[in-house]
């Protein structure tokens, strides 16, 4: 089967793991980098267009013709890549954006999947979108009530993610992740611990200040493949809070996986999801708000052997949790149990 895989190629794994899982499996895929990227000068005259509308109360305006002319141009790249390749299926991992006119072209040659894993999107804006796709799948859990399937963001990749015994564990604390303001406001109630923080991840630096307790934690703005398991390797605890409330959705995301399988103990913000997986406290303690992040920290970082009974059974814990092949493999059967599409 031809597949063209659409996603985020450049800073997002697992639209790499589906796409090498795809060809694993015997599929010729095409990868379809569907992030509106624009270069520095352009993107310079964007902010200073948008800013100079401020004033003049255009900027929203502003900022959607920007953002139209972006649109454009990804659908247009798309289209000539489909025609091109002439995919027997095409699969949009993280709920990139296609309008309808766009995805119905697609539909008359290739059969469609959407894979989404954003964090939050309303129910109704999830139903008028899935109607355009002949498959469509949620990393939440909770989505099954809209009779929409559950396909796990989270599984075991040895290869990219492994125990190293060689690397010193020499971060106490680590948080990987974009800012979000709950993020921000959750570690801000690890308080005198927080100098044990390494925390990485886009725009803390601007949205902190030099002048927030949390800015000197700041490592680095991003990394990745190896990096990323090189820190994970190093830290004692490394600290997982959702950009979504635990009361709105349900959900893990790939540091579920990715964490215990370096041998790490991975501290997680409560999910539903959670226990169906790990045995909490266990192989993988979790907190429920701010107080209890700080409690968990404190506990772990003064009780080396509980740490490493954790790091063990939370290694172990991962093997259970099946492959992106595994993944990639369910994709297939349902895209062969469709009908295929009518020629024009």
């Amino acid at each position: 089967m031809k597949i063209m895989v659409c996603g985020d190629f450049q800073s997002i794994p697992l639209t790499r793991r589906c796409a090498d899982a795809l060809e694993a499996l015997g599929c010729a895929v095409a990868r379809f980098d569907s992030e509106d990227r624009v270069r520095r000068l352009p993107g310079i005259a964007m902010r200073l267009g948008r800013s100079l509308a401020k004033p003049l109360g255009l900027k929203r305006r502003v900022a959607g013709l920007f953002a139209d002319a972006l649109y454009r141009r990804r659908r247009e790249r798309l289209l000539a890549a489909a025609e091109a390749f002439v995919p027997d299926a095409v699969l949009v991992v993280r709920g990139n954006h296609f309008d309808h006119e766009t995805l119905a072209r697609l539909h008359r040659r290739a059969r469609t999947a959407c894979w989404f894993v954003r964090d939050q999107k309303r129910q109704a804006a999830m139903r008028r979108e899935r109607a355009d796709y002949d498959l469509y799948y949620s990393m939440h859990r909770c989505h099954e009530a809209e009779g929409i399937p559950w396909l796990p963001v989270f599984a075991r990749e040895p290869q990219d993610y492994r125990p190293d015994a060689a690397v010193a564990k020499d971060v106490p604390l680590l948080f990987l992740g974009g800012w979000t303001a709950r993020r921000q406001r959750w570690l801000e109630a690890l308080g005198g611990l927080a100098p044990q923080l390494a925390l990485i991840g886009p725009h803390w630096r601007a949205r902190l200040g030099p002048a927030h307790p949390l800015h000197r934690c700041v490592k680095a703005d991003w990394v990745q493949g190896d990096d990323v398991r090189r820190w994970y390797q190093r830290a004692q605890v490394v600290i997982n809070i959702n950009q979504w409330d635990a009361g709105e959705l349900s959900g893990a995301n790939l540091r579920i996986a990715d964490v215990p399988a370096c041998g790490t103990v991975l501290l997680s913000e409560y999910s539903d999801d959670l226990a169906d997986l790990f045995r909490l406290d266990d192989e993988l303690p979790v907190f429920r708000d701010p107080a209890g992040l700080h409690a968990q920290c404190a506990a772990l970082l003064a009780d080396a052997p509980r740490r490493r009974c954790i790091e063990a059974a939370g290694l172990a814990a991962t093997a259970r949790l099946g492959t992106y092949r595994d993944r990639m493999a369910r994709v297939l059967d349902d895209l062969a149990r469709l009908p295929a599409p009518a020629a024009t």
